[in-house]
């Protein structure tokens, strides 16, 4: 029952990821490039090489 509930929560985040990113006002490429800033961002916050 715990593995059925965890399978439908990580399909549902990948599909909400897909259509947010589907209905973005602005092109891929720039999305991707300012998620991954925001994530070395973040890693360097914590102390983390990324």
């Amino acid at each position: 029952m715990k593995m059925r509930f965890l399978m439908g929560f990580l399909f549902g985040m990948m599909l909400g990821a897909s259509v947010a990113l589907a209905f973005a006002p602005q092109p891929g490429t720039l999305t991707r490039q300012q998620l991954w800033e925001r994530v070395r961002e973040r890693a360097h916050r914590n102390g983390d090489d990324a």
